[in-house]
């Protein structure tokens, strides 16, 4: 006899503001921009609020997944002029991402 058991998936949408360095709010502060973004970590209607310095404008690596099966060298890359033209842009270095180790 075969069992089947059903288990819900873990960190399917895994996107969460903390890993941004991101502080769930209503709204943002002066010094904070709003990370682009749906965070399960944040209520349904706030943002998530990282601070903003005029040196962290410079994208240093894009993401393509928040999602832990695709972690890996392989999920993230270069900016091209600054911009990712797909997935996340964050001022870290890729080296530094735990999902891009």
């Amino acid at each position: 006899m075969l069992h089947l058991i059903l288990v819900p998936s873990l960190g399917l949408a895994s996107e969460r503001c903390s890993l941004f360095g991101g502080a769930c709010r209503d709204a943002c502060g002066p010094n904070e921009r709003a990370e682009a973004g749906a965070f399960e970590d944040c209520g349904e209607r706030q943002e998530c609020c990282v601070v903003h310095d005029a040196g962290q404008d410079r994208v240093r690596c894009c993401i393509y997944s928040f999602d832990r099966q695709n972690f890996g060298p392989g999920n993230c890359g270069a900016p091209e002029n600054n911009v990712c033209s797909k997935g996340a842009a964050t001022p870290v270095a890729c080296e530094e991402l735990t999902m891009c180790k």
